[in-house]
Protein backbone atom coordinates (compact mmCIF):
# COMPACT_ATOMS: atom_id res chain seq x y z
CA UNK A 1 0.00 0.00 0.00
CA UNK A 2 1.13 3.52 -0.68
CA UNK A 3 1.97 5.45 2.46
CA UNK A 4 2.41 9.15 3.23
CA UNK A 5 5.67 10.02 5.00
CA UNK A 6 7.92 13.00 5.44
CA UNK A 7 11.15 11.06 5.38
CA UNK A 8 13.32 10.47 2.31
CA UNK A 9 13.43 7.00 0.86
CA UNK A 10 16.32 4.80 1.92
CA UNK A 11 19.24 4.55 -0.50
CA UNK A 12 19.09 1.76 -3.00
CA UNK A 13 20.97 -1.36 -1.83
CA UNK A 14 21.16 -5.03 -2.62
CA UNK A 15 18.67 -7.25 -0.82
CA UNK A 16 20.34 -9.23 1.95
CA UNK A 17 19.10 -12.72 2.67
CA UNK A 18 18.64 -13.66 6.29
CA UNK A 19 17.81 -16.84 8.16
CA UNK A 20 17.13 -19.89 6.04
CA UNK A 21 16.49 -19.33 2.37
CA UNK A 22 12.84 -19.66 1.48
CA UNK A 23 11.56 -22.09 -1.12
CA UNK A 24 13.72 -22.36 -4.24
CA UNK A 25 10.52 -22.02 -6.23
CA UNK A 26 9.57 -18.45 -7.05
CA UNK A 27 6.76 -16.74 -8.86
CA UNK A 28 6.94 -16.64 -12.64
CA UNK A 29 8.39 -13.54 -14.27
CA UNK A 30 6.62 -10.25 -13.75
CA UNK A 31 5.77 -8.60 -17.04
CA UNK A 32 5.03 -4.96 -17.82
CA UNK A 33 1.42 -3.97 -18.31
CA UNK A 34 1.95 -0.21 -17.86
CA UNK A 35 3.68 1.72 -19.37
CA UNK A 36 4.21 -0.19 -22.60
CA UNK A 37 6.43 -1.70 -23.78
CA UNK A 38 8.14 -1.02 -20.40
CA UNK A 39 8.76 1.72 -17.84
CA UNK A 40 12.41 1.51 -16.82
CA UNK A 41 14.63 4.51 -17.50
CA UNK A 42 16.29 4.48 -20.93
CA UNK A 43 19.79 5.96 -20.84
CA UNK A 44 21.11 5.60 -24.37
CA UNK A 45 20.20 4.82 -27.95
CA UNK A 46 22.19 4.02 -31.11
CA UNK A 47 21.50 3.18 -34.73
CA UNK A 48 23.12 0.31 -36.62
CA UNK A 49 22.55 -2.08 -39.49
CA UNK A 50 19.45 -3.67 -37.93
CA UNK A 51 17.89 -0.43 -36.74
CA UNK A 52 17.78 1.31 -33.37
CA UNK A 53 18.83 -0.16 -30.02
CA UNK A 54 17.96 1.52 -26.71
CA UNK A 55 19.37 0.50 -23.31
CA UNK A 56 18.55 1.40 -19.73
CA UNK A 57 17.76 0.45 -16.16
CA UNK A 58 17.55 -3.13 -14.88
CA UNK A 59 19.23 -4.51 -18.00
CA UNK A 60 16.59 -3.08 -20.33
CA UNK A 61 17.22 -3.47 -24.06
CA UNK A 62 14.72 -2.49 -26.75
CA UNK A 63 15.08 -2.74 -30.52
CA UNK A 64 13.24 -1.12 -33.41
CA UNK A 65 13.91 -1.21 -37.17
CA UNK A 66 12.54 2.31 -37.68
CA UNK A 67 12.12 3.89 -34.24
CA UNK A 68 8.34 3.51 -34.33
CA UNK A 69 7.54 0.09 -32.81
CA UNK A 70 9.83 -1.30 -30.11
CA UNK A 71 10.48 -4.86 -28.94
CA UNK A 72 12.00 -5.83 -25.56
CA UNK A 73 15.13 -8.00 -25.66
CA UNK A 74 16.60 -10.01 -22.81
CA UNK A 75 20.33 -9.93 -22.12
CA UNK A 76 21.38 -11.94 -19.10
CA UNK A 77 21.69 -8.97 -16.76
CA UNK A 78 19.75 -6.71 -14.43
CA UNK A 79 22.59 -4.19 -14.26
CA UNK A 80 22.05 -0.58 -15.28
CA UNK A 81 23.01 -0.12 -18.95
CA UNK A 82 24.06 3.48 -19.55
CA UNK A 83 25.02 3.68 -23.21
CA UNK A 84 25.20 1.76 -26.47
CA UNK A 85 27.25 2.36 -29.64
CA UNK A 86 27.60 0.78 -33.09
CA UNK A 87 30.99 0.08 -34.72
CA UNK A 88 29.83 -1.16 -38.12
CA UNK A 89 29.63 -4.79 -37.05
CA UNK A 90 28.11 -4.90 -33.58
CA UNK A 91 26.34 -2.94 -30.92
CA UNK A 92 28.28 -2.58 -27.66
CA UNK A 93 26.56 -1.56 -24.42
CA UNK A 94 28.22 -0.50 -21.17
CA UNK A 95 27.01 0.33 -17.69
CA UNK A 96 27.32 -1.05 -14.18
CA UNK A 97 28.32 -4.48 -12.92
CA UNK A 98 31.78 -4.85 -14.47
CA UNK A 99 30.65 -6.12 -17.88
CA UNK A 100 30.21 -4.90 -21.44
CA UNK A 101 27.63 -6.42 -23.78
CA UNK A 102 27.94 -6.94 -27.53
CA UNK A 103 25.42 -7.98 -30.16
CA UNK A 104 25.36 -8.06 -33.96
CA UNK A 105 21.66 -7.25 -34.09
CA UNK A 106 20.52 -6.01 -30.65
CA UNK A 107 18.67 -9.27 -30.02
CA UNK A 108 21.31 -11.76 -28.87
CA UNK A 109 23.92 -10.42 -26.47
CA UNK A 110 27.30 -11.66 -25.23
CA UNK A 111 28.84 -10.35 -22.03
CA UNK A 112 32.52 -9.64 -21.48
CA UNK A 113 34.30 -8.65 -18.28
CA UNK A 114 35.82 -5.18 -18.52
CA UNK A 115 38.21 -5.54 -15.58
CA UNK A 116 36.82 -2.58 -13.66
CA UNK A 117 34.13 -2.23 -11.01
CA UNK A 118 33.48 1.42 -11.95
CA UNK A 119 30.20 2.28 -13.64
CA UNK A 120 30.74 3.19 -17.30
CA UNK A 121 28.71 6.18 -18.47
CA UNK A 122 29.30 6.47 -22.23
CA UNK A 123 31.45 5.13 -25.03
CA UNK A 124 32.57 6.18 -28.52
CA UNK A 125 34.03 4.40 -31.57
CA UNK A 126 36.83 5.92 -33.64
CA UNK A 127 36.89 3.40 -36.46
CA UNK A 128 39.35 1.09 -34.74
CA UNK A 129 38.77 1.39 -31.01
CA UNK A 130 35.98 1.78 -28.49
CA UNK A 131 36.76 4.13 -25.61
CA UNK A 132 34.45 4.05 -22.59
CA UNK A 133 34.47 6.52 -19.69
CA UNK A 134 32.96 6.36 -16.22
CA UNK A 135 33.30 6.77 -12.48
CA UNK A 136 36.47 7.96 -10.73
CA UNK A 137 38.19 8.85 -13.99
CA UNK A 138 37.87 5.38 -15.48
CA UNK A 139 38.80 5.03 -19.15
CA UNK A 140 38.73 1.62 -20.87
CA UNK A 141 39.44 0.77 -24.50
CA UNK A 142 38.58 -2.21 -26.69
CA UNK A 143 39.04 -3.06 -30.36
CA UNK A 144 36.04 -5.38 -30.44
CA UNK A 145 33.89 -4.69 -27.36
CA UNK A 146 35.03 -7.95 -25.77
CA UNK A 147 38.62 -7.49 -24.53
CA UNK A 148 39.09 -4.29 -22.54
CA UNK A 149 42.19 -2.44 -21.32
CA UNK A 150 42.34 0.21 -18.59
CA UNK A 151 43.99 3.50 -19.52
CA UNK A 152 45.42 6.14 -17.18
CA UNK A 153 43.23 9.24 -17.28
CA UNK A 154 45.12 11.39 -14.81
CA UNK A 155 41.94 12.26 -12.90
CA UNK A 156 39.71 10.77 -10.22
CA UNK A 157 36.71 12.84 -11.27
CA UNK A 158 33.67 11.05 -12.69
CA UNK A 159 33.61 11.20 -16.49
CA UNK A 160 30.19 11.65 -18.08
CA UNK A 161 30.62 11.56 -21.85
CA UNK A 162 33.09 11.05 -24.71
CA UNK A 163 33.19 11.94 -28.42
CA UNK A 164 35.47 11.34 -31.43
CA UNK A 165 36.18 14.02 -34.05
CA UNK A 166 38.01 12.00 -36.66
CA UNK A 167 41.39 12.81 -35.17
CA UNK A 168 40.95 12.88 -31.40
CA UNK A 169 38.75 11.91 -28.47
CA UNK A 170 37.42 14.41 -25.94
CA UNK A 171 36.04 13.16 -22.60
CA UNK A 172 34.24 15.41 -20.10
CA UNK A 173 33.24 15.14 -16.45
CA UNK A 174 32.99 16.66 -12.98
CA UNK A 175 34.68 19.86 -11.76
CA UNK A 176 35.47 21.16 -15.23
CA UNK A 177 37.30 18.00 -16.29
CA UNK A 178 38.08 17.84 -20.02
CA UNK A 179 40.52 15.21 -21.33
CA UNK A 180 41.87 14.70 -24.84
CA UNK A 181 43.56 11.82 -26.66
CA UNK A 182 44.52 11.14 -30.27
CA UNK A 183 44.55 7.37 -29.84
CA UNK A 184 42.42 6.57 -26.76
CA UNK A 185 45.52 5.29 -24.95
CA UNK A 186 47.39 8.38 -23.76
CA UNK A 187 45.28 11.16 -22.25
CA UNK A 188 45.99 14.77 -21.30
CA UNK A 189 44.01 17.43 -19.48
CA UNK A 190 42.63 20.50 -21.14
CA UNK A 191 43.89 23.82 -19.83
CA UNK A 192 40.35 25.04 -19.16
CA UNK A 193 40.06 26.59 -15.69
CA UNK A 194 36.60 25.60 -14.47
CA UNK A 195 34.86 23.83 -11.62
CA UNK A 196 31.58 23.45 -13.50
CA UNK A 197 29.91 20.17 -14.48
CA UNK A 198 30.70 19.01 -18.00
CA UNK A 199 27.86 16.66 -18.89
CA UNK A 200 27.88 15.99 -22.62
CA UNK A 201 30.16 16.33 -25.63
CA UNK A 202 29.86 15.83 -29.39
CA UNK A 203 31.61 16.74 -32.66
CA UNK A 204 29.58 18.79 -35.14
CA UNK A 205 31.92 18.36 -38.11
CA UNK A 206 33.82 21.54 -37.34
CA UNK A 207 34.34 21.70 -33.58
CA UNK A 208 33.65 19.95 -30.32
CA UNK A 209 30.61 21.11 -28.35
CA UNK A 210 30.39 20.54 -24.60
CA UNK A 211 27.15 20.92 -22.66
CA UNK A 212 27.43 21.77 -18.98
CA UNK A 213 25.88 23.37 -15.94
CA UNK A 214 27.00 26.08 -13.54
CA UNK A 215 25.22 27.81 -10.70
CA UNK A 216 21.66 28.56 -11.86
CA UNK A 217 22.59 28.35 -15.53
CA UNK A 218 23.67 26.05 -18.34
CA UNK A 219 26.22 26.62 -21.08
CA UNK A 220 27.87 25.33 -24.26
CA UNK A 221 31.63 25.29 -24.84
CA UNK A 222 33.22 25.36 -28.30
CA UNK A 223 36.68 24.03 -29.16
CA UNK A 224 38.37 22.65 -32.27
CA UNK A 225 41.29 20.88 -30.63
CA UNK A 226 39.90 19.89 -27.22
CA UNK A 227 42.34 22.18 -25.43
CA UNK A 228 41.21 25.74 -26.18
CA UNK A 229 37.61 26.62 -25.41
CA UNK A 230 35.12 29.48 -25.68
CA UNK A 231 31.71 29.47 -24.07
CA UNK A 232 28.10 30.62 -24.53
CA UNK A 233 25.54 30.82 -21.73
CA UNK A 234 22.18 29.24 -22.45
CA UNK A 235 20.46 30.82 -19.44
CA UNK A 236 18.16 29.36 -16.84
CA UNK A 237 17.59 26.10 -18.65
CA UNK A 238 18.33 22.53 -17.76
CA UNK A 239 21.69 21.56 -19.25
CA UNK A 240 22.04 19.42 -22.33
CA UNK A 241 22.51 15.85 -21.11
CA UNK A 242 23.22 14.46 -24.58
CA UNK A 243 24.02 16.05 -27.93
CA UNK A 244 24.18 14.78 -31.51
CA UNK A 245 24.66 16.00 -35.05
CA UNK A 246 21.58 15.18 -37.12
CA UNK A 247 20.27 15.84 -40.61
CA UNK A 248 18.31 18.80 -39.21
CA UNK A 249 21.30 20.36 -37.44
CA UNK A 250 22.69 20.06 -33.94
CA UNK A 251 20.29 18.77 -31.29
CA UNK A 252 20.64 18.47 -27.54
CA UNK A 253 18.23 16.93 -25.03
CA UNK A 254 17.81 17.40 -21.30
CA UNK A 255 15.52 17.52 -18.32
CA UNK A 256 11.71 17.67 -18.45
CA UNK A 257 11.53 17.08 -22.20
CA UNK A 258 13.79 19.99 -23.15
CA UNK A 259 15.17 19.97 -26.70
CA UNK A 260 17.93 22.34 -27.82
CA UNK A 261 18.49 23.01 -31.53
CA UNK A 262 21.10 24.89 -33.49
CA UNK A 263 22.06 25.07 -37.15
CA UNK A 264 25.74 25.59 -36.39
CA UNK A 265 26.25 24.93 -32.67
CA UNK A 266 26.54 28.66 -31.99
CA UNK A 267 22.99 29.97 -31.61
CA UNK A 268 20.61 27.72 -29.73
CA UNK A 269 16.84 27.68 -29.31
CA UNK A 270 14.97 25.70 -26.67
CA UNK A 271 11.65 23.90 -27.13
CA UNK A 272 9.94 21.11 -25.24
CA UNK A 273 8.91 17.69 -26.45
CA UNK A 274 5.49 16.54 -25.18
CA UNK A 275 6.86 14.68 -22.17
CA UNK A 276 7.81 15.35 -18.55
CA UNK A 277 10.59 12.75 -18.77
CA UNK A 278 14.25 13.67 -18.64
CA UNK A 279 15.66 12.96 -22.09
CA UNK A 280 18.98 11.12 -21.83
CA UNK A 281 19.88 9.74 -25.27
CA UNK A 282 19.56 10.70 -28.93
CA UNK A 283 20.33 9.00 -32.25
CA UNK A 284 19.32 9.18 -35.91
CA UNK A 285 19.21 6.93 -38.97
CA UNK A 286 19.31 9.88 -41.38
CA UNK A 287 15.56 10.33 -41.69
CA UNK A 288 14.20 9.79 -38.17
CA UNK A 289 15.52 11.17 -34.88
CA UNK A 290 14.95 9.09 -31.74
CA UNK A 291 15.30 10.36 -28.18
CA UNK A 292 14.89 8.25 -25.05
CA UNK A 293 14.72 8.98 -21.34
CA UNK A 294 13.27 8.42 -17.91
CA UNK A 295 10.01 6.53 -17.31
CA UNK A 296 10.70 4.50 -20.46
CA UNK A 297 10.07 7.48 -22.73
CA UNK A 298 10.74 7.12 -26.47
CA UNK A 299 9.93 9.92 -28.92
CA UNK A 300 10.68 10.37 -32.62
CA UNK A 301 10.88 13.35 -34.93
CA UNK A 302 11.31 13.88 -38.66
CA UNK A 303 12.64 17.42 -38.22
CA UNK A 304 13.87 17.87 -34.64
CA UNK A 305 10.91 20.11 -33.84
CA UNK A 306 7.72 18.04 -33.80
CA UNK A 307 7.92 14.95 -31.61
CA UNK A 308 5.71 11.87 -31.40
CA UNK A 309 5.41 9.43 -28.49
CA UNK A 310 6.31 5.84 -29.35
CA UNK A 311 5.39 4.38 -25.96
CA UNK A 312 2.01 4.23 -24.28
CA UNK A 313 0.65 4.40 -20.76
CA UNK A 314 0.00 6.53 -17.71
CA UNK A 315 3.19 7.74 -15.92
CA UNK A 316 1.51 8.77 -12.65
CA UNK A 317 2.52 6.76 -9.61
CA UNK A 318 0.10 4.07 -8.42
CA UNK A 319 -0.34 2.58 -4.97
CA UNK A 320 -3.26 0.13 -4.86
CA UNK A 321 -5.37 -2.10 -7.09
CA UNK A 322 -8.43 -4.32 -6.76
CA UNK A 323 -10.65 -6.46 -8.99
CA UNK A 324 -14.38 -7.09 -8.73
CA UNK A 325 -14.10 -10.12 -11.00
CA UNK A 326 -14.80 -8.25 -14.23
CA UNK A 327 -12.44 -5.29 -14.09
CA UNK A 328 -9.36 -4.03 -12.30
CA UNK A 329 -9.14 -0.56 -10.77
CA UNK A 330 -5.77 1.00 -9.88
CA UNK A 331 -5.49 4.23 -7.89
CA UNK A 332 -2.60 6.59 -7.23
CA UNK A 333 -1.29 10.12 -7.58
CA UNK A 334 -4.26 12.10 -8.90
CA UNK A 335 -4.97 9.25 -11.27
CA UNK A 336 -7.16 6.16 -11.69
CA UNK A 337 -6.91 3.44 -14.32
CA UNK A 338 -9.20 0.54 -15.21
CA UNK A 339 -8.51 -2.68 -17.07
CA UNK A 340 -10.50 -5.78 -18.06
CA UNK A 341 -7.45 -8.06 -17.81
CA UNK A 342 -4.66 -6.28 -15.85
CA UNK A 343 -2.81 -5.96 -19.17
CA UNK A 344 -4.58 -3.18 -21.07
CA UNK A 345 -5.22 -0.07 -19.00
CA UNK A 346 -7.41 2.99 -19.61
CA UNK A 347 -6.94 6.21 -17.67
CA UNK A 348 -10.10 7.60 -16.07
CA UNK A 349 -10.95 11.28 -16.54
CA UNK A 350 -9.28 13.05 -13.57
CA UNK A 351 -11.61 13.88 -10.67
CA UNK A 352 -9.26 14.36 -7.68
CA UNK A 353 -5.93 16.21 -7.68
CA UNK A 354 -4.44 14.45 -4.63
CA UNK A 355 -3.26 10.94 -3.79
CA UNK A 356 -5.71 8.07 -3.63
CA UNK A 357 -3.93 5.55 -1.43
CA UNK A 358 -6.29 2.58 -1.14
CA UNK A 359 -9.12 0.91 -3.03
CA UNK A 360 -11.49 -1.96 -2.23
CA UNK A 361 -14.67 -3.51 -3.61
CA UNK A 362 -17.62 -5.50 -2.31
CA UNK A 363 -18.33 -6.88 -5.76
CA UNK A 364 -20.73 -4.17 -6.80
CA UNK A 365 -19.13 -0.96 -5.57
CA UNK A 366 -15.56 0.35 -5.56
CA UNK A 367 -14.39 2.53 -2.66
CA UNK A 368 -11.20 4.62 -2.95
CA UNK A 369 -9.62 6.59 -0.11
CA UNK A 370 -6.79 9.09 0.18
CA UNK A 371 -5.58 12.52 1.17
CA UNK A 372 -7.87 15.26 2.50
CA UNK A 373 -10.26 12.74 4.09
CA UNK A 374 -11.17 11.52 0.61
CA UNK A 375 -13.66 8.67 0.24
CA UNK A 376 -14.98 8.14 -3.29
CA UNK A 377 -17.31 5.45 -4.59
CA UNK A 378 -17.92 4.11 -8.08
CA UNK A 379 -20.04 1.32 -9.54
CA UNK A 380 -17.66 0.82 -12.48
CA UNK A 381 -14.30 2.43 -11.62
CA UNK A 382 -14.98 5.21 -14.12
CA UNK A 383 -17.62 7.53 -12.61
CA UNK A 384 -16.75 8.51 -9.03
CA UNK A 385 -18.72 10.31 -6.30
CA UNK A 386 -17.19 11.90 -3.21
CA UNK A 387 -18.79 10.80 0.08
CA UNK A 388 -16.85 12.79 2.69
CA UNK A 389 -15.98 16.46 3.33
CA UNK A 390 -12.48 17.87 2.89
CA UNK A 391 -10.44 17.53 6.08
CA UNK A 392 -6.74 17.25 6.92
CA UNK A 393 -6.88 13.56 7.83
CA UNK A 394 -5.16 11.17 5.42
CA UNK A 395 -6.98 7.89 4.81
CA UNK A 396 -4.40 5.24 4.00
CA UNK A 397 -6.24 1.98 3.46
CA UNK A 398 -9.65 0.41 2.93
CA UNK A 399 -10.88 -3.19 2.98
CA UNK A 400 -14.18 -5.01 2.60
CA UNK A 401 -14.60 -7.46 5.48
CA UNK A 402 -17.62 -9.30 4.08
CA UNK A 403 -20.26 -7.01 5.54
CA UNK A 404 -18.79 -3.52 5.63
CA UNK A 405 -15.99 -1.33 4.35
CA UNK A 406 -13.33 -0.43 6.91
CA UNK A 407 -11.01 2.56 6.44
CA UNK A 408 -7.95 3.50 8.51
CA UNK A 409 -5.76 6.58 8.44
CA UNK A 410 -3.75 9.26 10.17
CA UNK A 411 -4.22 9.98 13.88
CA UNK A 412 -5.62 6.48 14.27
CA UNK A 413 -8.74 7.29 12.23
CA UNK A 414 -11.16 4.38 11.68
CA UNK A 415 -14.30 4.67 9.52
CA UNK A 416 -16.88 2.04 8.59
CA UNK A 417 -19.74 1.78 6.11
CA UNK A 418 -22.03 -1.05 5.06
CA UNK A 419 -22.89 0.60 1.74
CA UNK A 420 -19.93 2.90 1.01
CA UNK A 421 -22.19 5.94 1.09
CA UNK A 422 -22.90 6.63 4.77
CA UNK A 423 -19.86 6.46 7.03
CA UNK A 424 -19.46 6.05 10.80
CA UNK A 425 -16.40 7.29 12.67
CA UNK A 426 -15.17 4.67 15.12
CA UNK A 427 -12.95 5.15 18.19
CA UNK A 428 -9.38 5.98 17.20
CA UNK A 429 -6.40 3.79 17.97
CA UNK A 430 -4.19 6.73 18.96
CA UNK A 431 -1.53 6.26 16.28
CA UNK A 432 -1.18 6.50 12.49
CA UNK A 433 -2.72 3.43 10.87
CA UNK A 434 -1.41 2.68 7.38
CA UNK A 435 -2.95 -0.71 6.66
CA UNK A 436 -5.60 -3.09 7.98
CA UNK A 437 -6.26 -6.82 7.53
CA UNK A 438 -9.09 -9.09 8.75
CA UNK A 439 -9.00 -12.86 9.42
CA UNK A 440 -12.73 -13.31 9.91
CA UNK A 441 -12.76 -12.57 13.63
CA UNK A 442 -9.93 -10.13 14.32
CA UNK A 443 -8.85 -6.87 12.71
CA UNK A 444 -5.12 -6.11 12.68
CA UNK A 445 -3.91 -2.61 11.84
CA UNK A 446 -0.28 -1.65 11.28
CA UNK A 447 1.38 1.74 11.10
CA UNK A 448 3.18 4.19 13.31
CA UNK A 449 5.04 7.46 13.13
CA UNK A 450 8.63 7.27 14.41
CA UNK A 451 7.79 3.78 15.69
CA UNK A 452 6.46 0.49 14.33
CA UNK A 453 3.07 -0.31 15.83
CA UNK A 454 0.46 -3.03 15.45
CA UNK A 455 -3.02 -2.93 16.98
CA UNK A 456 -5.79 -5.52 17.07
CA UNK A 457 -9.54 -5.26 17.57
CA UNK A 458 -12.40 -7.73 17.51
CA UNK A 459 -15.09 -5.10 16.93
CA UNK A 460 -13.38 -1.91 15.66
CA UNK A 461 -14.55 -0.17 18.84
CA UNK A 462 -11.72 -1.10 21.17
CA UNK A 463 -8.09 -1.35 20.06
CA UNK A 464 -5.21 -3.09 21.84
CA UNK A 465 -1.58 -2.29 21.15
CA UNK A 466 0.18 -5.59 20.30
CA UNK A 467 3.57 -4.36 19.09
CA UNK A 468 5.60 -1.21 19.56
CA UNK A 469 9.14 -1.32 18.21
CA UNK A 470 11.85 1.12 17.18
CA UNK A 471 11.90 2.31 13.61
CA UNK A 472 9.85 4.52 11.34
CA UNK A 473 6.63 2.68 10.56
CA UNK A 474 5.00 -0.49 9.29
CA UNK A 475 3.42 0.12 5.91
CA UNK A 476 1.30 -2.94 5.17
CA UNK A 477 -0.18 -6.07 6.73
CA UNK A 478 -1.63 -9.20 5.10
CA UNK A 479 -3.42 -12.40 6.21
CA UNK A 480 -2.92 -15.74 4.41
CA UNK A 481 -5.48 -17.91 6.22
CA UNK A 482 -3.19 -18.92 9.06
CA UNK A 483 -0.78 -16.06 9.67
CA UNK A 484 -0.52 -12.27 9.61
CA UNK A 485 2.60 -10.64 8.14
CA UNK A 486 3.42 -6.93 8.49
CA UNK A 487 6.26 -5.13 6.68
CA UNK A 488 7.82 -1.67 6.84
CA UNK A 489 10.91 0.48 7.04
CA UNK A 490 14.47 -0.86 6.91
CA UNK A 491 13.30 -4.23 5.69
CA UNK A 492 11.23 -4.91 8.78
CA UNK A 493 8.98 -7.99 8.68
CA UNK A 494 6.87 -9.36 11.52
CA UNK A 495 4.60 -12.39 11.61
CA UNK A 496 1.89 -13.67 13.94
CA UNK A 497 -0.49 -16.66 13.88
CA UNK A 498 -3.12 -14.88 15.98
CA UNK A 499 -2.52 -11.13 15.71
CA UNK A 500 -1.49 -11.00 19.38
CA UNK A 501 2.11 -12.27 19.62
CA UNK A 502 4.50 -11.11 16.91
CA UNK A 503 7.84 -12.52 15.73
CA UNK A 504 10.44 -10.32 14.02
CA UNK A 505 12.33 -11.62 10.98
CA UNK A 506 15.15 -9.19 11.73
CA UNK A 507 16.47 -6.94 8.99
CA UNK A 508 15.39 -8.66 5.79
CA UNK A 509 16.83 -5.89 3.57
CA UNK A 510 18.16 -2.35 3.96
CA UNK A 511 15.39 -1.24 1.62
CA UNK A 512 11.93 0.00 2.60
CA UNK A 513 9.05 -2.47 2.33
CA UNK A 514 5.84 -0.78 1.19
CA UNK A 515 3.44 -3.62 0.43
CA UNK A 516 2.86 -7.30 1.15
CA UNK A 517 0.32 -9.87 -0.04
CA UNK A 518 -0.28 -13.63 -0.15
CA UNK A 519 -0.38 -15.25 -3.59
CA UNK A 520 -1.57 -18.72 -2.66
CA UNK A 521 1.76 -20.19 -1.65
CA UNK A 522 4.08 -17.34 -0.67
CA UNK A 523 4.02 -13.94 0.93
CA UNK A 524 5.28 -11.41 -1.61
CA UNK A 525 6.65 -8.06 -0.43
CA UNK A 526 7.77 -5.07 -2.49
CA UNK A 527 9.52 -1.76 -1.84
CA UNK A 528 12.11 0.80 -2.86
CA UNK A 529 14.42 0.30 -5.81
CA UNK A 530 12.23 -2.43 -7.32
CA UNK A 531 12.57 -4.58 -4.18
CA UNK A 532 10.74 -7.90 -4.37
CA UNK A 533 11.07 -10.59 -1.70
CA UNK A 534 9.13 -13.80 -1.07
CA UNK A 535 8.59 -16.02 1.92
CA UNK A 536 6.58 -19.18 2.49
CA UNK A 537 6.27 -18.55 6.23
CA UNK A 538 6.76 -14.78 6.65
CA UNK A 539 10.02 -15.42 8.54
CA UNK A 540 12.67 -16.53 6.00
CA UNK A 541 12.74 -14.33 2.92
CA UNK A 542 14.48 -14.61 -0.45
CA UNK A 543 15.20 -11.99 -3.09
CA UNK A 544 13.39 -12.31 -6.42
CA UNK A 545 13.85 -10.28 -9.59
CA UNK A 546 11.06 -7.74 -10.07
CA UNK A 547 12.01 -6.56 -13.59
CA UNK A 548 12.47 -2.95 -12.47
CA UNK A 549 14.45 -0.60 -10.26
CA UNK A 550 11.45 1.72 -9.93
CA UNK A 551 10.06 2.00 -6.41
CA UNK A 552 7.18 -0.44 -5.91
CA UNK A 553 4.48 0.90 -3.58
CA UNK A 554 2.18 -2.10 -3.34
CA UNK A 555 1.50 -5.66 -4.43
CA UNK A 556 -1.88 -7.37 -4.50
CA UNK A 557 -3.26 -10.80 -5.32
CA UNK A 558 -6.62 -9.91 -6.84
CA UNK A 559 -8.76 -11.19 -9.68
CA UNK A 560 -6.50 -14.20 -10.18
CA UNK A 561 -3.45 -12.03 -10.85
CA UNK A 562 -0.49 -10.88 -8.80
CA UNK A 563 -0.05 -7.18 -9.52
CA UNK A 564 2.69 -4.84 -8.35
CA UNK A 565 2.37 -1.06 -8.66
CA UNK A 566 4.70 1.85 -8.14
CA UNK A 567 6.49 4.94 -9.28
CA UNK A 568 6.30 6.39 -12.80
CA UNK A 569 3.15 4.43 -13.64
CA UNK A 570 4.73 1.05 -12.97
CA UNK A 571 2.25 -1.82 -13.17
CA UNK A 572 3.68 -5.34 -13.33
CA UNK A 573 1.45 -8.38 -13.63
CA UNK A 574 1.99 -12.07 -12.95
CA UNK A 575 -0.39 -14.94 -13.55
CA UNK A 576 1.04 -17.38 -11.01
CA UNK A 577 -0.34 -18.15 -7.58
CA UNK A 578 -0.71 -21.51 -5.92
CA UNK A 579 0.81 -23.04 -9.04
CA UNK A 580 4.51 -22.22 -8.81
CA UNK A 581 7.08 -22.15 -11.58
CA UNK A 582 10.83 -22.45 -11.27
CA UNK A 583 12.92 -19.48 -12.32
CA UNK A 584 14.16 -19.88 -15.87
CA UNK A 585 17.68 -19.05 -16.88
CA UNK A 586 17.85 -15.27 -17.38
CA UNK A 587 18.85 -15.76 -21.01
CA UNK A 588 15.62 -17.65 -21.71
CA UNK A 589 13.14 -15.64 -19.66
CA UNK A 590 10.12 -14.73 -21.77
CA UNK A 591 9.07 -11.57 -19.93
CA UNK A 592 11.97 -9.81 -18.33
CA UNK A 593 12.35 -8.72 -16.31
CA UNK A 594 4.83 7.62 -1.49
CA UNK A 595 4.25 5.38 -0.95
CA UNK A 596 1.44 5.72 1.39
CA UNK A 597 3.28 8.95 1.35
CA UNK A 598 5.48 9.78 -1.34
CA UNK A 599 7.91 12.50 -2.31
CA UNK A 600 5.66 13.85 -5.00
Amino acid sequence: MLRLSTKALLAVAVLCLVSAVASAQVCSEWIWSNPMPQGNRLNGVAHGASGFVAVGGSGTVLTSPTGIAWTPRYPDTRAELNDVAWNGKAFVAVGEGGFAWSSPDGVFWTKSAVGSASALAHLAWNGNLFAAVGGSGTILTSADGSAWTARASGTVQDLHDIAWSGSRYVAVGELGTILTSTDGISWSKSGLDSLDQMLSVTWNGNEFLVGGSAFLTSFVLHGKDGSNWTGDTLGLYTPMLRMAKTFSGMLGVGGAGSVFSSADGQDWSVTYAPTSSNLLGIATDGTTIVTVGSKGAILTSADGSAWTHRTAGNRSSFGDVVSDGTRYVAVGAASVMTSPDASNWTTVTPFFDKWLLGVATNGSLFVAVGEQNAIFTSPDGVAWTRRTPVETVVLHDVIWDGSRFVVVGSDGAVRTSSDGISWTEMPRSGNVLKSIAFNGSLYVAAGGDAARVIYSSADLSSWTLRLSAGGDALNDVAWNGSKFVAVGDEGAAYSSPDGFAWQSSGVVTPEMFYGVTWNGSNFVAVGTGGLRAESADGVAWSSVDSTTSNDLYNVKWTGGRLIALGRFGTVLADSCGAQRSSVASPATRPGRRAPRTVDR
